[in-house]
């Protein structure tokens, strides 16, 4: 998704929509805290609110002007921060009512063993080289909160409870991915309060450290209603969420640790000032990858979007 750094009150994330990226209210988000989430708030290395990195919403009549070209002069350079090598992807729902679980699951399973990811060599860094991965399985969590209404903090908090509990693996700081599908009617406030889900985006990746260690995660919204449905995607519900899927997942392998970067630097990774991430530069591109839909994603070497 498109990385802007901010310095006023108001962004343009792409496709000409532009999203209001004031802060909370003073106190709205320790209305909703314990003690112990602000405990906890302390311990971790969080999202901070200068920053907005979101797959844009679309509407209809952008869904059908799409251009299959990518923009022109586009070129991702590295900036020094970590990629994600050998990607371990671990499904996360949202409670037992997130759409689609089986069709992930085979898609996870499938698509990071397939030639969408072989390309992807030509972003190695000088101290990581990128390939296959594996997918570590699916969980169903039973969230702490019972709020339809949550922030990016939240999710980060929900995330480092769940591995505390034992309920999800801890990170590994490098390679684990957790890619959190939600029910339809969570209401998403994004990172840095940069917009809400379904209304100004479909989906985005993050970063956080606990006890040292980057967690990178995907935050991916139920797509069949709530506003996503007929923006995020053109194809049917399952390719819909196999392609948004996709955009996150292979940012975060060549993008890993964009959460935390607060300028064009460390850890920024592969990016383009001008166009954003690899998913960004091709936004609302479809292929197919082992027969599951995905978006294409920029390659530097073959000047196109690809996927392979």
């Amino acid at each position: 998704m498109k990385h802007a750094f901010k310095s006023l009150g108001v962004v343009t994330v792409g496709f000409g929509l532009t999203v209001s990226a004031c802060a909370s209210a003073p106190g709205q988000e320790n209305a909703a805290s314990t003690d112990s989430d602000l405990a906890l708030d302390q311990a971790l290395d969080m999202e901070s609110s200068d920053r907005v990195h979101t797959m844009p919403l679309r509407s209809v009549s952008q869904e059908s002007a799409l251009q299959t070209a990518a923009p022109a002069g586009a070129h991702l350079t590295y900036f020094g921060g970590p990629v994600i090598s050998k990607v371990n992807v671990i499904a996360v729902y949202w409670g037992a009512a997130a759409a689609h679980q089986a069709y992930l699951n085979s898609y996870y399973g499938s698509v990071v063993q397939s030639t969408y990811f072989d390309w992807l060599k030509e972003y190695n860094t000088p101290t990581q080289s990128i390939g296959r991965g594996t997918f570590q399985g699916a969980h169903v969590i039973t969230p702490s909160t019972t709020s339809k209404s949550i922030t990016d903090k939240t999710i980060q908090r929900e995330l480092t409870k769940q591995m505390t509990a034992g309920h999800l693996p801890k990170t590994d700081g490098a390679n684990n991915l957790y890619m959190i599908h939600f029910p339809p009617g969570m209401h998403i406030t994004g990172p840095g309060g940069a917009g809400s889900s379904c209304v100004q985006f479909c989906a985005y990746h993050g970063t956080f450290k606990t006890s040292g260690k980057y967690v990178f995660y995907g935050v991916i919204p139920d797509l069949d209603h709530d506003g996503c449905q007929g923006g995020c995607g053109a194809g049917t519900p399952e390719a819909n969420v196999s392609e948004v899927s996709s955009h996150e997942m292979i940012e975060a392998v060549t993008d890993a640790a964009v959460g935390l970067a607060k300028t064009a630097g460390p850890p920024l990774a592969w990016y383009d000032n001008a166009n954003g991430e690899i998913g960004d530069i091709c936004n609302g591109t479809t292929g197919t990858a082992n027969g599951f839909t995905v978006q294409l994603e920029w390659s530097n070497a073959q000047g196109k979007c690809t996927a392979k």
